[in-house]
């Protein structure tokens, strides 16, 4: 892509395509959708949002795929998480965002401290 030579279409996936994007490797296909009538009302719930990113779209579903997080409930009473603050979590590479604090949250050492204590043995998880 950088040379300048990258195929028309690709396959592309979500957890990916940012990183195009950000080097704008990637063209804004919303005139092409517009042009072609493509509707996107299709796709189930947000899944065409996804492929959207300030203000263009980088891509289209190919597929029915979807993006979850499966948790383990009696850890997330124990830890007094509630499961509905998956629905809002952020993340980001600087330190994990509320992804992240959940992570340090249910991640125990052998003596029940969490990642947020200051007494947490990273040398010993659980």
């Amino acid at each position: 892509m950088v040379g300048n030579n990258a195929p028309d279409v690709f396959t592309n996936h979500l957890a990916k395509y940012p990183e195009f994007a950000t080097k704008d490797q990637l063209v804004d296909i919303q005139p092409l959708v517009e042009r072609d009538q493509v509707d996107i009302e299709q796709y189930i719930g947000d899944l065409a949002e996804l492929w959207t990113r300030d203000g263009q779209r980088c891509g289209l579903p190919k597929d029915w795929d979807t993006i979850a997080i499966v948790y383990n409930e009696e850890m997330f009473e124990a830890a007094g998480v509630d499961p509905a603050t998956l629905a809002d979590m952020t993340w980001n590479p600087q330190d994990g965002g509320t992804f992240g604090e959940l992570m340090r949250t249910l991640t125990l050492d052998a003596n029940g401290n969490n990642a947020l204590s200051p007494d947490f043995d990273q040398n010993n998880v659980a």
